[in-house]
C-alpha cells in the first residue's frame, strides 16, 4: 500500500474485473451512495476553479490545487464512475451526469466562497473532513473489495488534502486574524447545515434509477437516502480516523469479515439518533459553499462571550455524539489555542 500511495493510485490498481458482483447485488443503497459521489467529485473541477482564482496571487497553493488537489478529485470520480458502469452497465451515466452539472453549474460560483481566504480554508477543513469520514465509512461498511480499496484510497487522499488545507488556513489565519467567533461560526454552519444543495442535486439525477417500490418522492427519497448514509457514518466513523498516519488509522478499521446481509442490524435502527449525525451527511455530499456569510458581529468581543461562544459550539457538537461533532470541535480548539 506504501508504494502505490507514494506514485499515488491510478484507475488500473483497482483492477475493476476482480469485483465480486454478488457482494454487491440489490443493495441499492451502496448504488446511490457511490453514484452520487461519483457525479460530486467529476464535478470538483468548477469548486477547484473558483478557489484557483480566488488564490490566483498565491502561486504556491495555486499549483498545490492545480496539480495535485484538482486531478486526484477528478481521479476520485473516474474510479467510482467506473464502478458504478462496471456494476450497473444500464445507468446511463454521462446522461445523468450532465444533467446534474448543467445544475450544479448555476449554484457553484466564486461569489458563493466565504468572504476571506481564512474563512474559506476554514470551511474546505470541515468539508473535507467530512468526506474522509464517508469514504472511512464506505470502507468499512462494504463487503466488496475492491470498494473497500477504492474507499480507502480515497479516505487516505481526503486527509491528506484536509491536513494541506489546514496548514494554508493557519497561515491566512496569522494574516487575517479573523475572530475567533467568526471562524467559529463558519465551521459550525458549513458543518451543521440543515441542507446540502450539491449533494441533493446530484442524488436527485440518480435515486429514480433504483426500484422504487413505495412510491417515495425525490424529498422523501432523499431524507430516507439521509438517515440510512447517517447510520453508516455513525457506526463506522470514529474519532480516530484524524490520526496523523493514514496507516496508523487504517489499522483501525474494522476488518471483521462481512456478515450476511440478513445478519446485519437495520440501518434504519442505526440512524435513530441522527439530528448531529446527519450534518456530516451533508457535509460528505457538499463539495463547495452554497449561501452568503452571514453578517460579521465584529472583532471586538468580551473574553468571558468568547468563552461562552466555544463552550456553546462545543456542546452544540460532543465529542460523543458523532464523528463529525469531533471534527468541529476539534477543529474549533486548535483555532482557540492559536
Amino acid at each position: 500500500m506504501s508504494a502505490m500511495t507514494a506514485r499515488h493510485w491510478e484507475l488500473e490498481d483497482l483492477d475493476l474485473g476482480r469485483i465480486d458482483r454478488a457482494a454487491v447485488g440489490g443493495d441499492w443503497l451502496t448504488f446511490k451512495i457511490v453514484a452520487t459521489a461519483s457525479f460530486i467529485e467529476t464535478g470538483s473541477d468548477l469548486y477547484a476553479r473558483n478557489l484557483r482564482e480566488f488564490f490566483a496571487d498565491d502561486p504556491d497553493f495555486a499549483r498545490w490545487l492545480a496539480h495535485s488537489w484538482e486531478p486526484e478529485e477528478l481521479r476520485h470520480g473516474a474510479a467510482l464512475r467506473a464502478y458504478v458502469e462496471v456494476l450497473w452497465p444500464e445507468f446511463d451515466w454521462e446522461r445523468r451526469f450532465r444533467a446534474f452539472l448543467d445544475d450544479y453549474s448555476r449554484t457553484c460560483t466564486l461569489p458563493d466562497l466565504e468572504s476571506t481566504r481564512a474563512l474559506e480554508l476554514a470551511a474546505r477543513c470541515i468539508v473535507e473532513m467530512g468526506t474522509s469520514a464517508l469514504y472511512r465509512s464506505i470502507h468499512a461498511y462494504s463487503c466488496e473489495p475492491v470498494l473497500r480499496k477504492l474507499a480507502y484510497l480515497i479516505y487516505s487522499d481526503e486527509v491528506r488534502h484536509y491536513k494541506m488545507f489546514f496548514r494554508h488556513f493557519a497561515r491566512y489565519q496569522g494574516r487575517e486574524g479573523r475572530s475567533r467567533v467568526r471562524v467559529g461560526r463558519t465551521l459550525v454552519k458549513r458543518l451543521l447545515a440543515t441542507r446540502s444543495e450539491d449533494g441533493r442535486s446530484a442524488y436527485g439525477h440518480v435515486w429514480d434509477f433504483a426500484p422504487n417500490p413505495d412510491g417515495q418522492s425525490l424529498d422523501a427519497s432523499y431524507a430516507a437516502f439521509s438517515r440510512d448514509l447517517t447510520g453508516i457514518l455513525r457506526r463506522h466513523a470514529p474519532p480516530e480516523m484524524l490520526a496523523d498516519d493514514p496507516e496508523a488509522a487504517r489499522s483501525a478499521l474494522d476488518d471483521r469479515r462481512c456478515r450476511n446481509a440478513a445478519q446485519r442490524p437495520s440501518l434504519r435502527a442505526l440512524a435513530q439518533q441522527r439530528e448531529l449525525g446527519s450534518s456530516l451527511t451533508h457535509s460528505a455530499l457538499g463539495a463547495g459553499p452554497r449561501s452568503a456569510d452571514p453578517a460579521d458581529p465584529g472583532r471586538q468581543w468580551a473574553a468571558g462571550a468568547q468563552s461562552s461562544a466555544y463552550g456553546a459550539a462545543q456542546k452544540t457538537v460532543p465529542s460523543s455524539a458523532h464523528p463529525s461533532a469531533w471534527v468541529a470541535a476539534t477543529s474549533l480548539r486548535l483555532v482557540r489555542n492559536r
